[in-house]
C-alpha cells in the first residue's frame, strides 16, 4: 500500500510545478502587453509634461484677450480689461496649442 501512495504522490506534484511554470511566463507577458497597451506613448506623455510645465508657468487667463499671465491682478497686462482674469484650464491650453497647428 505505501508503495502505491510513493508512485502516486510525485505525479500531482509534478503538475502543479508544471503549471507554475507555464503560468510565470504567461502572466509575465500577459502584464507587459496590457502595460503597453494602456500606458500613453511618448508624444502623448511629451505633449502632457509641456501642457503642465506651461499652466504652472502662466497659470492665469485672460478671457477677454484670451492671453495667459504670469501674475493676478484686477487689470489685464495686455489688453486693460477689468475682471476678466480667472485660473486657466487645460482647455484654454488646449486651444491656444491649436491656433499654431492649423
Amino acid at each position: 500500500m505505501t508503495e502505491i501512495i510513493t508512485v502516486f504522490l510525485p505525479l500531482p506534484w509534478n503538475i502543479v510545478m508544471i503549471s507554475i511554470i507555464i503560468a510565470i511566463p504567461v502572466t509575465i507577458i500577459l502584464v507587459s502587453l496590457l502595460d503597453a497597451i494602456f500606458k500613453p506613448s511618448y508624444k502623448e506623455y511629451e505633449s502632457r509634461a509641456a501642457q503642465e510645465d506651461f499652466l504652472q508657468a502662466q497659470p492665469y487667463f485672460c478671457e477677454t484677450c484670451n492671453t495667459f499671465l504670469t501674475t493676478f491682478r484686477e487689470i489685464c497686462e495686455n489688453c486693460g480689461a477689468i475682471n476678466s482674469l480667472r485660473k486657466a484650464t487645460k482647455k484654454d491650453y488646449k486651444q491656444y496649442i491649436g491656433q499654431f497647428k492649423e
